[in-house]
């Protein structure tokens, strides 16, 4: 906290500096202004960023990983990141393995779940956490940070490493990618298992997918589908992880980019 705080005031410094030497300073216009600049160091800054690393270090494990599984992905990620090592894997660990929660104890908890507890009287237990929502935050990660991560959890649990990463990035995150790079993914995907996936994508991704093909292969496939009449959803799952594995792989050789792994290349 004391490195922080330190930063904190070096930045202050610093733009204090900048300020001085590009813009004309003087006493009556800070007089006018002094007002709204203590409310927004001392309020705003000072003791609101003091009692969320107040709170994030002495917050009880369990309440923690409720209320990290409760933010969006990309929230949830900003604050993991900015946690000792040591914190951020045992925190993950706890939230993806967060059985249902009473709905008295959420109360108990922070006012960012108040909207879980308004379904008390219907529904006393609340699904929270699980791998599933841990692999959304951990794929808001930086790369080499979320690949440490779980490293981490990997040596407590293996199989719940495994999950989390599976669920990374599934079948329907296609749809994010460029059309450059989801042409060179299904382009290395045979014809059969292709359809069989496409057939069980929704109506958007389907058409993007058929897009990025030949009008002969895309018709091909568009016939293949119509005639291959009802199918088991396993062999569809089946299907579609493969056709995700492959754009692992091609993520893996730098011939494509996933999620946040552009932020890691120049």
């Amino acid at each position: 906290m004391a490195r922080k705080a330190l930063a904190a005031v070096s930045i202050a410094l610093l733009s204090l500096g900048a300020a001085v030497a590009t813009e004309p300073v003087r006493w009556a216009g800070l007089a006018a202004a002094a007002w709204p600049i203590l409310y927004t160091g001392v309020l705003s800054v000072g003791i609101a960023f003091t009692a969320q690393v107040v709170a994030q270090r002495y917050a009880h494990a369990a309440d923690a990983a409720i209320i990290l599984s409760a933010l969006p992905a990309q929230v949830a990620a900003d604050a993991v990141a900015g946690l000792d090592e040591a914190v951020q894997a045992d925190l993950l660990f706890r939230t993806a393995t967060l059985g249902p929660v009473t709905a008295a104890a959420i109360t108990d908890i922070e006012a960012i779940l108040a909207n879980y507890a308004e379904s008390s009287a219907s529904n006393p237990l609340i699904k929270l956490g699980g791998h599933g929502d841990v692999a959304k935050i951990v794929n808001n990660l930086a790369r080499p940070q979320a690949a440490k991560l779980l490293n981490t959890i990997r040596k407590k649990d293996k199989i719940l490493a495994d999950a989390i990463e599976e669920g990374m990035f599934i079948f329907a995150d296609l749809a994010q990618l460029d059309t450059k790079s989801l042409g060179a993914v299904i382009r290395n995907v045979d014809a059969d298992r292709l359809a069989l996936a496409i057939k069980g994508a929704d109506a958007a991704l389907s058409e993007k997918m058929l897009r990025r093909l030949s009008a002969r292969k895309a018709q091909s496939i568009s016939n293949e589908i119509a005639e291959m009449g009802p199918v088991s959803p396993a062999d569809v799952e089946e299907a579609q992880k493969a056709v995700v594995a492959i754009a692992k792989g091609m993520a893996a050789s730098g011939q494509i980019m996933l999620g946040k792994q552009s932020n890691n290349y120049v």
